[in-house]
């Protein structure tokens, strides 16, 4: 519905309604896009690196299966290893992923290698590497 809102106010500045009406629409079309720009721009980037609080997001409920709480993973972990699936396609994004990780791993609790190994197979994400989460930071250059 966001979308089509804003494809007919930009209709309408291109069209040739009124002085009076443009204005009002072009006030409202610039407010609009002031509010959803930032919202796509986030989806365009992805060949830049992620921010870490957003990766964290995605990455918290895997948590649960890497620190061997929960058997197999959630749904929730999953579509986040989707997501993440989307930075690692570029290089700046995995090796942002990799810098999140070494940022963070002390944070996390004790993390089953193995797990996180085959956490991307078992969510059906083939394209993912993920890099170990230990004490000792990685070289994100590798990646």
């Amino acid at each position: 519905m966001g979308r089509l809102v804003f494809v007919l106010a930009i209709v309408m500045l291109v069209s040739g309604w009124s002085s009076n009406v443009r204005s009002r629409t072009q006030a409202a079309a610039a407010d609009f896009c002031v509010v959803r720009i930032p919202t796509w721009a986030g989806e365009l980037s992805l060949n830049y690196s992620p921010d870490c609080v957003v990766l964290l997001e995605e990455f918290l409920d895997c948590l649960l299966y890497l620190e061997g709480i929960y058997p197999e993973p959630l749904g929730s972990c999953c579509g986040g290893m989707k997501i993440i699936s989307q930075w690692w396609r570029y290089r700046r994004g995995r090796q942002g992923i990799c810098e999140c990780f070494n940022e963070f791993s002390a944070d996390f609790g004790p993390i089953d290698s193995h797990r996180l190994k085959v956490l991307p197979e078992k969510c059906g994400v083939m394209n993912l590497q993920l890099p170990p989460i230990s004490s000792e930071n990685n070289d994100c250059s590798k990646y």
